[in-house]
């Protein structure tokens, strides 16, 4: 149990970006945008270079105002017109994380609650990290259902020379379990610092 906690806590702290690792902060509110016959998208609104913060701003319709698409990874640049070109309609916060996670989903990634928050982790390195814990549970097993067996072979347990070698070979088994852990782990954060694809431009 102490090993799988571990491995849950290491894969996720490996992991930097979290649900909201677009251009937009997570406090920012969003909305779906409408310009012209373009499809629509979600994006937050900038005006001369500072967020909108409250949904409920009244934006005069001969402003030039930037909006900035949120979506995980993006980098292109935002789409710029007047107000009165564009169709603004809110996106309230849980719509707005639901939406999120299913681009995610998409990508690879699920995410786990930690004590620091929430954490995106690949679907492949959290299954990895359960096979680790399976091989570890498997190991201390092996390892207790020994110790038991050299106990019920010997009338005087603490006793003669296998009494003496009994705690070498607990010692050797705890190692073997640890560096097994050790080099699972490893594995699984050098998976989760590979880079995602980034998201094209939308036009």
């Amino acid at each position: 149990m102490v090993l799988q906690v571990l491995g849950i806590i290491l894969i996720a702290a490996a992991q930097t970006d979290a649900l909201y690792a677009g251009p937009v902060p997570a406090e920012i509110p969003t909305f779906e945008i409408t310009i012209g016959n373009a499809p629509p998208f979600f994006a937050a609104l900038r005006i001369d270079g500072h967020w909108v913060s409250e949904h409920s701003t009244e934006i005069k319709p001969n402003l030039v105002v930037d909006f900035v698409p949120d979506g995980p990874g993006y980098v292109g640049e935002p789409s710029r017109t007047l107000m009165r070109n564009a169709k603004v309609v809110y996106e309230p916060p849980a719509m707005r994380r639901k939406r999120l996670e299913e681009m995610w989903d998409s990508l690879g990634y699920t995410f786990l609650e930690t004590t620091s928050g929430w954490r995106r982790i690949r679907k492949e390195d959290l299954h990895l990290a359960e096979r680790a814990r399976r091989m570890a549970e498997a190991a201390a097993k092996g390892a207790t259902s020994t110790a038991s067996e050299g106990l019920a072979s010997n009338q005087s347990p603490g006793t003669g020379p296998t009494a003496s070698r009994r705690p070498v070979t607990a010692w050797l088994y705890r190692t073997g379990i640890l560096l097994i852990t050790i080099i699972l782990l490893w594995l699984i954060y050098f998976l989760g610092t590979r880079r995602t694809r980034p998201w094209q431009r939308l036009q």
